[in-house]
């Protein structure tokens, strides 16, 4: 009898690859990962992170050094010493203190001109002739008029005398003396009058001829020979170039350094490589009521006759002049209890407190009278904002200021 039938084992599928799971998508894992085993953990790596971070979560550790600044050469400036000054500025056009416009005095034609434009003159001289003919005729007639009127002044002594010898030997009244005294005095009166119409013709005649009123120049010539000018037309301009003068005005505030023999120094333009100095030779008596500001006149020699009258020029008043270290205003910070700057020593900015003197506004530069020597490096303008103790690096020399 045969024996019971074995059953043959089965053979197992193998279990079909796990599917990758999808980002973002949540789900149960695989069973084939429900029982791996999880990887063990490595205490020394998360040791070693904590030993790492420690030092750095702790305050006590310096910050990392900031890199240097570079700072251009514009906002740099050397501390130097030199001179500074202090004054009002004044500013104007150059006039010769000596000016004469020459002005027709009758209607005339212009017969001949004898000087033209930067001519050279001294006093006296003949610049112009003008032709008026009935002028002429007017003379000859007064000097008639004066011979009549002396004959019968003439005539008129001699019948006062006469008369007086006949009444001293009693020849005639005392009347008909009395009435040559007085024939005589109206033979007088008339010749006077005669004289003094001359004199008039004289006068008009010798205003056709015109002559320089002082030594100069000829600043303009307003007509030629042939025109004809009427009384108050312009013919010649004269003027005096060995004194020019500068009228300008100041402020009322600064008027106490604007005292009379104050001096003065300034530039023209056209001459920037020269200075000048004067004088001021007058101070207003009143300000003017609508600038308030006041009137001084500066006197300035040229006895060699460089300066030209109409340029342009502009100086100062020289009121305090001093010498010492002097820097831009735009390097001093005067925001804190006291001003100071920023210096450069050992490629860093270091703030150093200092003391002003002088201040020169127009120029921008303050006197430093501590605090800094001569050669210190600035920093000046935006540059004034580098923190303290920052590395400072020059990207070029320094240009002078």
């Amino acid at each position: 009898m045969p024996g019971p039938r074995r059953s043959r084992p089965r053979a197992r599928k193998p279990n079909p690859p796990a599917r990758p799971r999808k980002p973002g998508r949540s789900g149960r894992r695989p069973f084939a990962w429900k029982n791996a085993p999880r990887p063990p953990r490595a205490p020394g790596i998360a040791l070693a992170l904590v030993v790492t971070l420690a030092p750095a979560c702790r305050g006590d550790e310096p910050p990392p050094e900031p890199g240097p600044v570079e700072v251009a050469p514009e906002n740099i400036a050397i501390a130097r010493r030199t001179t500074i000054e202090t004054g009002p500025y004044v500013s104007g056009a150059l006039r010769p203190r000596l000016e004469a416009v020459l002005r027709a005095e009758l209607a005339a034609q212009v017969a001949a001109t004898y000087a033209e434009k930067g001519d050279v003159v001294t006093a006296g001289q003949l610049l112009a002739r003008l032709d008026a003919p009935e002028l002429h005729d007017a003379l000859a007639s007064a000097r008639r008029a004066v011979a009549t009127a002396e004959q019968a002044a003439a005539f008129a002594r001699t019948n006062v005398r006469r008369a007086q010898v006949l009444f001293e030997a009693g020849g005639v009244a005392l009347r008909d003396v009395e009435a040559a005294r007085l024939e005589l005095a109206n033979a007088e009166a008339r010749l006077a009058e005669a004289r003094s119409a001359l004199a008039q013709v004289e006068e008009r005649i010798a205003d056709t001829r015109i002559r320089a009123p002082f030594d100069g120049r000829i600043a303009e010539r307003h007509v030629g020979a042939g025109d004809v000018v009427q009384p108050g037309m312009d013919l010649f301009t004269v003027i005096d170039p060995t004194t020019m003068r500068l009228e300008a005005q100041i402020p009322a505030d600064a008027l106490g350094a604007a005292r009379v023999g104050a001096p003065v120094r300034f530039r023209v333009r056209g001459y920037p490589e020269f200075t000048f100095d004067g004088t001021v030779s007058r101070v207003g008596p009143a300000a003017d009521s609508a600038t308030r500001q006041i009137e001084v006149v500066v006197t300035i020699p040229n006895a060699d006759g460089g300066l030209v009258a109409q340029l342009f020029a502009d100086g100062r008043i020289e009121s305090e002049v001093r010498e010492g270290i002097v820097i831009p205003e735009d390097a001093v910070d005067e925001s804190g209890a006291g001003p100071s700057v920023l210096v450069v020593r050992n490629g860093r900015a270091v703030r150093v407190d200092v003391v002003l003197g002088l201040r020169d506004e127009r120029a921008a530069v303050v006197e430093v009278t501590a605090g800094l020597v001569d050669g210190d490096t600035v920093l000046v303008g935006t540059a004034r904002a580098v923190t303290e103790g920052t590395p400072v690096v020059v990207v070029r020399g320094p240009r002078p200021r």
